[in-house]
């Protein structure tokens, strides 16, 4: 198991809509490039097949639904091909994405967790 921490706010996908594609295309571009240093950092192997889970914390009271991040997520996942990680970002590299209750905690951070698996296994299928 790998975990990738990003210690910012990601952006909710409600407030990513809203942007012009070259601001879009701008964060897309850094989440992107974070995805792919942090695999390295980390050490991430490559593997024939991973799963992801996503943990956010979010240090205001309110949190976003539980997958509000996941324009935030694509664009790390393209990071983690373009370090090599794994061949693509669709199934059967990523058998299986798991996003998580936001949790409220002392910074925002999102916390994305690699399992190295199998191709076509299932999370909690033994």
């Amino acid at each position: 198991m790998y975990i990738l921490e990003f210690h910012e706010r990601p952006m909710t996908a409600n407030k990513y809509r809203t942007l012009h594609y070259h601001a879009r295309a701008d964060y897309d571009r850094r989440w992107r490039q974070a995805g792919h240093w942090m695999a390295k950092a980390a050490k991430v192997p490559r593997c024939e097949a991973i799963g992801i889970d996503v943990e956010v914390v979010w240090k205001r009271p309110s949190g976003p639904d539980i997958a509000a991040c996941a324009e935030t997520v694509k664009a790390i996942k393209d990071g983690i091909v373009d370090a090599g990680v794994i061949v693509d970002d669709r199934s059967p590299y990523i058998v299986w994405e798991t996003y998580h209750d936001p949790v409220r905690g002392e910074a925002d951070l999102l916390r994305i967790i690699l399992t190295p698996t199998n191709p076509g296994r299932r999370q909690g299928w033994e």
